[in-house]
């Protein structure tokens, strides 16, 4: 069938389309065979129910972005008569991540599609019908990172129509307001949907909301990868996820797994909401902004000079020398193929150009031990860094956690980062989540496996934040409160010159 005539005139296959979401499917893309839990969807999307929620709770790999965007088609496609068009909008979490995954998702199946793929134009912020580009249409939507509650809820206005929906993609962390708002679609349409789907990982946003405290008003999908689940999603490998549960026990030596208890396997391969949630470190947005940002030289220059090194695993990866200023960052140096005493002569020359007031070196495993034991040789002394260690403030279950968080918390407050690609990945991939009343950074083995290299970047960085470091007199800023340092091979702490107390 051609369309040879208006879209919407073409009635017998759009009201099939409209009550058969699988012929929608199977007319437009004949060799793709969708997951059961796509299918369930699907098929509550079309229920006789004016208004519909739904919610699609999901560990991470199971298709969730195409089940939106073939659902966000259909209804441009089916839910149309005579004066009367549907209009939806998209959201996600942030800009950038519908623009990667959802939207790039639509484009990818309006593409292929077999009939649909004439009727429709994609942009890079609206789809819509050729000939009615103002009442047909997905808009693309999102919020400023400054929004507060009523301008986020503002992201879903113009919604009106008899036919409208709203897809919102990685939901677990969009602002409440917005799916409030969104429920503003429903008041007065023939036939509306709300659609939502995302990674159980924290117990703030909306996805939460939905599947646990408003889970009498929305049908909720629970998907999961669990090995041992005869109804898990296909999608995803089961010996891989049986290994980050179970490990294996054929490897020498042998792998350990995480247990089902680990807040990373609940969300990510169980599909299931950890108590204390799984939260993102640092988003693209936060980097970036970083990255463009300048200071003046007043802004740092007394503050304390500082080198982090991050020494590679066995020429696996690259050793990373960072040198800050209070929030001024500088360009790494990065080293391959280096032996230790190498490096060590590396690192003296960068403290003498750099007039550095503390060396922290990464000594987790004993990588740095040679390292190390080469600048005390040379009469510099740096400290050695265990990231399994005890952290100072005891928020945090280990060194690693509470270094990588202080790192974080300066890149929102103001530092300027130089803007290196690997940085900026390696800043963005960490997640965070609580054990009891401590936090933990995610295993560095499972940030390796989503980055397909080590952070070391991201964990040189991260290096300059190990210890306070006091002020030397002669960078003293004479309207700040003057603080003596005690440096040591171990730690170095600040005391008052008043009281003399350890100041963390």
């Amino acid at each position: 069938m051609e369309f040879v005539e208006p879209f919407y005139a073409a009635a017998n296959r759009l009201r099939l389309w409209r009550e058969e979401p699988l012929a929608f499917v199977h007319d437009n893309w004949p060799g793709f065979k969708p997951e059961p839990w796509q299918t369930e969807f699907w098929e509550q999307a079309v229920k006789p129910t004016r208004e519909k929620r739904i919610s699609l709770q999901a560990c991470a790999g199971v298709g969730k972005s195409c089940g939106l965007a073939i659902e966000g088609l259909r209804r441009l496609a089916a839910y149309a008569k005579p004066g009367e068009h549907p209009k939806g909008a998209a959201v996600s979490m942030t800009r950038d991540n519908l623009a990667d995954n959802l939207w790039a998702e639509l484009s990818k199946w309006l593409r292929t599609g077999k009939y649909i793929k004439d009727e429709f134009v994609w942009t890079s912020e609206r789809i819509y019908q050729k000939d009615n580009q103002s009442t047909w249409f997905l808009s693309a939507r999102g919020w400023s990172k400054r929004a507060n509650p009523e301008e986020q809820g503002r992201t879903l206005s113009g919604l009106h129509s008899l036919f409208p929906f709203v897809l919102m993609d990685e939901s677990a962390t969009i602002p409440l307001s917005v799916a409030q708002t969104a429920e503003q679609i429903l008041t007065t349409c023939e036939d509306g949907l709300i659609v939502q789907a995302g990674n159980p990982t924290t117990q703030e946003g909306c996805l939460y909301d939905a599947s646990v405290k408003q889970r009498g008003r929305w049908y909720v999908i629970e998907i999961t990868a669990d090995p041992d689940d005869p109804k898990r999603c296909g999608r995803v490998s089961a010996e891989w996820a049986a290994e980050q549960i179970y490990g294996d026990k054929t490897t020498t030596p042998p792998t350990l797994g995480k247990g089902r208890d680990d807040p990373w396997v609940q969300a990510f391969i169980l599909g299931q909401f950890p108590p204390g949630g799984i939260n993102q470190l640092l988003s693209l947005e936060e980097v970036n902004t970083a990255m463009s940002r300048t200071l003046k030289k007043n802004e740092f220059d007394f503050e304390p000079k500082i080198l982090g090194l991050d020494v590679a695993r066995q020429g696996l990866d690259a050793s990373v020398l960072f040198a800050r200023q209070g929030k001024m960052v500088y360009r790494p140096d990065v080293y391959r193929g280096i032996d230790g005493i190498q490096l060590a002569a590396k690192v003296a020359t960068k403290s003498n150009q750099f007039d550095a007031d503390a060396i922290f070196v990464d000594d987790t495993g004993g990588w740095g031990g040679s390292v190390i034991d080469q600048l005390r040789h040379l009469q510099y002394e740096p400290t050695g860094v265990q990231y399994a260690g005890k952290p100072i403030d005891q928020r945090f279950g280990n060194k690693r956690s509470e270094m990588w968080w202080n790192a974080a918390q300066a890149v929102k407050e103001g530092s300027s980062l130089p803007d290196v690609p690997e940085l900026r990945d390696d800043l963005v991939t960490p997640l965070y989540f609580y054990k009891g009343d401590k936090l933990f950074l995610e295993a560095k083995d499972d940030i390796r496996a989503r980055l397909g290299r080590s952070p070391d970047y991201g964990d040189a960085f991260a290096q300059t934040f190990a210890f306070p470091v006091g002020v030397r007199p002669e960078r003293r800023n004479p309207m700040l409160p003057y603080k003596k340092a005690s440096v040591g091979r171990d730690r170095m702490c600040v005391f008052d010159d008043h009281t003399s107390e350890e100041v963390w």
